[in-house]
């Protein structure tokens, strides 16, 4: 019979641990010369102070008190700022972070005047979330007169501020402008609340007027967001104001004469 050879199974060739060892070194020494040479970037979670508002505005600005609200943004926050211009004009700055220059710069400046709409002070800025897939409303409020202050509606609309627009009873449109203050016998209030439970907030007008006895009678407006502008509700006023004279709230005595 003829004599079968075994034929020999060749060994797989394996890289040896100097080769791998020698690898992994590689990689590591061109990730270090990668982060030393290239520019360097902010990360998300890098957050770095406030800029320097005075050298961003425009020269000779009268800045609020209170400084800037900053408003949520990536990789770095962006500011509102509210001033007085060299012209005696109130304004809104908005500064941003330009990922070109990797700094932040002035985006867009919105003067808080609208016809006979306006601010007679630098305006003090809060934040209103307006609830599920609504922006985030400025509110820049500021003496309007002797007994009220005026209140302004601004979103952030990409790089640009813009007014927030309101129809109101009688189904006109323009901005979204409210009074808030108190003299003897009239008052009037701006506040924002979700009323029909929907997620969204609503702005509620509450106008109060007081008579010579005392006895003081409450009108309610509220205003539903509907695609980015605060529409009047005749329901949901004259349920809340109907709410108001069955439920008043406690009032002190009377002291008018």
């Amino acid at each position: 019979m003829p004599i079968l050879k075994k034929r020999k199974k060749k060994k797989q060739q394996t890289p040896s641990l100097a080769a791998a060892i020698a690898v992994v070194v590689t990689g590591l020494l061109l990730a270090f010369v990668l982060q030393r040479t290239l520019p360097r970037r902010e990360s998300v979670g890098e957050r770095l102070p406030p800029p320097d508002f005075a050298g961003l505005l425009p020269a000779g600005t009268e800045a609020a008190a209170g400084g800037a609200l900053e408003l949520p943004d990536t990789p770095q926050p962006a500011y509102v700022v509210a001033y007085r211009a060299t012209n005696g004009e109130i304004a809104l700055s908005l500064i941003a972070w330009d990922k070109r220059e990797n700094r932040h710069t002035l985006t867009s400046t919105l003067v808080l005047a609208a016809g006979d709409l306006r601010l007679e002070s630098v305006p003090t800025l809060t934040a209103e979330a307006l609830g599920r897939g609504a922006p985030i409303a400025v509110l820049a409020r500021g003496s309007a007169g002797a007994y009220m202050d005026g209140v302004f509606l601004i979103i952030r609309q990409g790089d640009e501020l813009r007014f927030v627009a309101k129809t109101d009873q009688d189904g006109r449109t323009g901005i979204a402008y409210f009074l808030s203050g108190a003299s003897v016998r009239h008052s009037e209030d701006i506040d924002f609340g979700d009323v029909d439970g929907d997620g969204t907030k609503e702005a509620v007008v509450t106008v109060s007027e007081t008579d010579t006895h005392g006895v003081k009678r409450d009108v309610v407006t509220v205003y539903v967001l509907k695609e980015g502008v605060f529409v009047y509700d005749d329901e949901l006023s004259r349920a809340l104001t109907l709410s108001k004279s069955v439920f008043p709230e406690p009032t002190a005595p009377s002291t008018l004469p």
